[in-house]
Order: C-alpha cells, then sequence, then structure tokens
C-alpha cells in the first residue's frame, strides 16, 4: 500500500474527531517515524496467518513499507481531502 492510502485510513478513522473539532492532529510523536500500515495489508496478513497450510506458532509484526512523520501524513491527507473535495464538486455540476 501507498503513503497515501495507508495513513489517511489511519487519520480519517482514529483522529476524525480531533481533526474535525480543533482543526489539528495532535500527537506524542514529535518529529518521530512511524510505518504507517494499511488495513489491506493488516488483512492479508491475517488471512496468511489463518490460512497457512502448516501453522506458523509465531506473532507477527505489520509494518507499513516506509516511515512518515506525522507532518508529512497530515500535509498528504489535507491534499487528498482537497483532491476529493474537487472532484465531488466537479462530478455534481
Amino acid at each position: 500500500m501507498d503513503m497515501c492510502n495507508s495513513s489517511t485510513e489511519n487519520i480519517s478513522t482514529v483522529l476524525r474527531t480531533t481533526i474535525r473539532d480543533m482543526n489539528s492532529i495532535i500527537n506524542a510523536s514529535g518529529d518521530g517515524r512511524i510505518p504507517f500500515v494499511s488495513v489491506d495489508d493488516v488483512a492479508q496478513a491475517a488471512y496468511n496467518a489463518l490460512f497457512a497450510e502448516n501453522s506458523p506458532n509465531t506473532d507477527y509484526t505489520v509494518l507499513g513499507p516506509s516511515l512518515y512523520t506525522y507532518d508529512e501524513v497530515g500535509v498528504t491527507f489535507c491534499l487528498r481531502v482537497v483532491v476529493l473535495c474537487t472532484e465531488f464538486t466537479n462530478t455534481s455540476r
């Protein structure tokens, strides 16, 4: 999954209320980088573990492919929202 999908999934569900009410993304990571992971990647990992021919009998750590700061994710989220709003506006004419 690319950064746009995995990070916006996280932000649009977990942080939606804070963004709406405070116009901010509040987090404790500072400038730390986070391996955002998509819902599809988590579902695929779960499927693979559950339906493996031989039980792996282990724990898995599912991480996104790259590390991003919340500032980078916030910019991507805002740009995606603008694009979606523009597409919605253009298609409703």
